[in-house]
């Protein structure tokens, strides 16, 4: 569990008491007040989107990151440990030039470590500036595989979207659908997920048709989507209402899209899935006509999550949604890890430069067990346990809430698990 983590740390301490008490003078028969122990503060800047397209998930992320820091200082109080740890969150908008200022602020004022929830397209701008400044990224969001890069600055904590898109892909052949049309966002997430979906899906004997992008900042989709809805129109002609499907590869643009979706003859009828990027939204919860199009169409899709969750995920996910009101996804629980063990590291090896902080973080990373399970990084800087969780909108009572329907797991050289749950309703 987590405080393994800082075992070492714990023994530090017990160490400097009994060195102290076997080197001291014989006790005074005057009774001294001990002095109060000075703190050392340890920083750690995090970055997460409070407003833009991917706040709701910087909403989770910047919960999870700040009950890190409570639970560690109260344990660091517990043991008597001469730290305390603040974690700093500034809002970027979810923008990657904003997110690229932030960084250098950071960097300016002595920083060499960030936390945070970042796109992939924050994170493909922040990449050059910490790489040179060798500062080093924790990072969740992002999901491309065009990052997924050996030896540079930027470690995901979750897995990249070639174990997402093989995920979809038995997802789809599950629910018996032979074609999809896919929706997309044009930057190096939406691009990255939309191919390695394709690759996938055909490996499984699916057709991709070729689809309809959109440029982010997009706010009007009825051109989008009324080709969209032709391309729709063709493939459930060849197909079959039932064995078609759209997948949309969208942030926070989902509930619009499906709003102006509502009526068009084709995208009214067919199946709709999502990604990580699009489920569990509160906005395609409750009465609102999104919603209720979410319902009717059986959205669903796979969003990354905790390989056989235990107590303290649910402990987590518990207080995160008390502080939310909405379920969260498990990237919150991934960022409260990696508080943990950036604090663990910088306790333990005070001042330590960046290259030692790197191999510190990954050593460290390598042996945690904790709320979002095993820890373990690939080559790449990756999380190495790829899970999925499977996520749809359903209606009760004319409230649409969602629900997991299954999670599929895919473990370094064990295979894949696919198992199909069922769960209480959310939202």
């Amino acid at each position: 569990m987590r405080l393994r983590i800082l075992s070492a740390l714990v023994i530090l301490v017990i160490l400097c008491a009994l060195f102290s008490g076997c080197t001291s003078p014989a006790p005074s028969p005057v009774k001294e007040v001990p002095s109060p122990v000075t703190k050392q503060v340890i920083t750690i800047p995090a970055l997460v989107p409070l407003t833009g397209d991917t706040k709701s998930y910087g909403e989770t992320g910047a919960v999870g990151l700040k009950l890190a820091e409570t639970e560690i200082n109260r344990y660091y109080d517990s043991i008597g440990a001469p730290y305390y740890v603040e974690v700093n969150i500034s809002n970027t908008n979810g923008d990657p030039k904003t997110t690229r200022r932030l960084a250098e602020e950071i960097h300016a004022n002595g920083g060499n470590i960030i936390i945070g929830y970042f796109s992939s397209a924050e994170l493909a701008e922040l990449k050059p500036f910490t790489d040179k400044n060798r500062m080093l990224v924790i990072a969740t969001g992002s999901t491309s595989p065009d990052l997924a890069i050996a030896n540079d600055s930027i470690y995901r904590l979750i897995s990249d979207d070639t174990s997402q898109a093989k995920a979809m892909g038995s997802y789809l052949v599950h629910e018996n659908i032979n074609a999809v049309i896919p929706l997309w966002r044009d930057d190096i997430w939406g691009r990255g997920l939309k191919n390695s979906a394709s690759g996938a899906f055909s490996r499984n004997g699916g057709i991709m048709a070729p689809g309809v992008s959109y440029a982010p900042g997009t706010t009007s989709f009825n051109t989008t989507l009324s080709d969209l809805d032709r391309q729709a129109g063709a493939v459930i002609a060849q197909y079959g209402v039932e064995n078609s499907g759209i997948y949309a590869i969208t942030f926070n643009e989902v509930p619009a899209i499906m709003d102006a979706a509502v009526g068009m003859p084709n995208l009214s009828r067919i199946r709709w899935f999502g990604c990580d990027g699009n489920l569990l939204l509160p906005g395609l919860t409750g009465e609102s006509a999104a919603a209720r199009f979410a319902a009717e169409r059986q959205f669903s899709g796979t969003m990354w999550g905790v390989f056989r969750p235990g107590s303290d995920a649910t402990r987590v996910s518990a207080a995160i949604r008390e502080k939310t009101g909405r379920e969260p996804d498990a990237e919150p629980l991934a960022l409260y890890d990696g508080v943990w063990v950036i604090a663990s590291v910088k306790a333990l090896v005070p001042g330590a430069g960046p290259e030692e902080l790197k191999r510190g973080f990954v050593r460290q990373a390598g042996t945690y067990d904790g709320t979002s399970n095993p820890l373990m990084l690939n080559d790449a800087g990756d999380r190495a346990v790829a899970s999925y969780d499977i996520w749809g909108a359903k209606s009760d009572g004319g409230k649409t809430g969602w629900v997991m329907i299954g999670q599929y797991t895919s473990q370094p050289d064990k295979g894949v698990e696919f198992n199909w749950i069922r769960s209480n309703r959310t939202g």
